[in-house]
């Protein structure tokens, strides 16, 4: 009798271990893992320079190909956003040569009509003490920039603010587990106003799911907390 007790214990015990093994390596659902699999935009650095009448932005890091806001994340690659902006008026195309790092990138800035600044897209990823020159030419007149890189002077990394930022949304990641996937998708970006008169810059951390709900969260640079 003892020894059926004593067999049937370890039979228990056995299957116990087993069932927590398959919890924990098949059904558990890693939900921070997946938000971390799921960013379609990774921002890295952000480069700056300005005079009088414009401001020249270098905005890098990566973020997924096609770059559609739908919820399904693709694979990412290098972007590097160079952005104009200009209070001067009758801007038609301009121009760019951008050097970086001895190297230089020329083409077309495109008007986003959104807050009317000219983006071209380098498609590269600028290291973060990389020498940048800019040279924008409209019509015959030709300015130049220096940038510098400006996040280098934030106490809160990119990362840090992605780990903020999915901790504050895990609640509305949460509901989008389908199974062992995640039908959402994050973006970290650099943030400013949008007409370019204020020089504070913050985080913005956000998901937007397959059905086109999103949330997002501003985090301040400088302490981590969150503003909205």
């Amino acid at each position: 009798m003892k020894k059926n007790i004593l067999k049937f214990s370890i039979v228990f015990v056995l299957l116990i271990a087993i069932v927590l093994v398959l919890y924990f390596t098949v059904f558990k659902v890693d939900v921070q893992a997946l938000a971390n699999q799921s960013v379609s935009e990774m921002g890295k650095d952000c480069f700056f320079a300005k005079d009088d009448l414009s401001d020249v932005k270098l905005y890098t890091g990566q973020r997924e190909n096609p770059y559609v806001l739908d919820g399904v994340h693709n694979d990412c690659q290098a972007f590097a956003l160079l952005i104009f902006r200009t209070n001067e008026m009758g801007v038609e195309a301009p121009t760019y040569i951008a050097k970086i790092n001895g190297t230089s990138y020329n083409g077309i800035l495109e008007q986003n009509p959104y807050d009317n600044t000219f983006v071209a897209d380098l498609e590269i990823e600028v290291p973060a003490d990389a020498q940048i020159e800019v040279t924008i030419a409209i019509k015959d007149n030709e300015y130049n920039y220096t940038l510098a890189n400006i996040n280098k002077d934030w106490a809160i990394s990119f990362e840090q603010a992605k780990s903020i930022g999915i901790e504050y949304l895990m609640e509305d990641i949460q509901k989008n587990v389908k199974g062992r996937n995640l039908d959402c998708e994050i973006y970290v970006k650099a943030i400013t106003d949008s007409k370019g008169l204020l020089s504070t810059y913050y985080y913005y951390v956000s998901m937007i799911d397959k059905n086109g709900n999103s949330k997002g969260v501003v985090i301040d640079v400088q302490t981590g907390e969150i503003v909205q």
